[in-house]
């Protein structure tokens, strides 16, 4: 279901069936593929990057993407205050959304511009332990699906947090 482009396809039914996924592999990274294959099919989004979230160092460190993200920034670091998108999905533990018209802010994350001039980023936390341990950002959603993302995206993180909780636990 996950490969899927049918349009009358419920993106909730579509990320259900992704993160049940998540049940067969065992790193990170894997997860972080999972969830943002999902997130970009159910959603027709352009891309989406998953980071992890080192609470110690403040680093944010890219271990998945989809779409029109450069592969190159798979396991690229950034600190997390000076990400004027991560840093306040990171201190508040709440979906944020902005709005691009035209050009990207210098001010903007440098992935933000590689993707070259997006229109919506929605980011969201993925809470465990008390802390936000990853990033997933969602960018420019099929404009039918964009009052949903930063709820599909939320329930993604959740399972997303629940597999790195449990492989940590273990």
């Amino acid at each position: 279901m996950i490969g899927s482009t049918n349009e009358n396809v419920d993106p909730t039914d579509m990320l259900f069936d992704g993160v049940y996924e998540l049940n067969f592999v065992d790193t990170a990274m894997e997860a972080a593929s999972i969830c943002a294959d999902a997130l970009g099919l159910a959603l027709r989004a352009r891309a989406v990057i998953v980071h992890t979230h080192d609470f110690a160092t403040d680093a944010l460190r890219v271990i998945a993407a989809y779409g029109d993200a450069p592969r190159s920034l798979l396991g690229s670091i950034a600190p997390g205050e000076q990400d004027l998108v991560a840093s306040g999905v990171i201190c508040n533990g709440l979906p944020v959304t902005m709005h691009f018209d035209g050009e990207v802010p210098a001010s903007a994350p440098h992935r933000l511009a590689l993707i070259e001039a997006p229109r919506v980023v929605v980011a969201v936390p993925a809470i465990a332990w008390g802390r936000c341990v990853a990033v997933i950002e969602v960018i420019d959603a099929d404009e039918g699906h964009e009052s949903h993302v930063a709820d599909c995206a939320t329930y993604v993180a959740l399972h997303f947090a629940e597999f790195l909780s449990e492989r940590e636990a273990a």
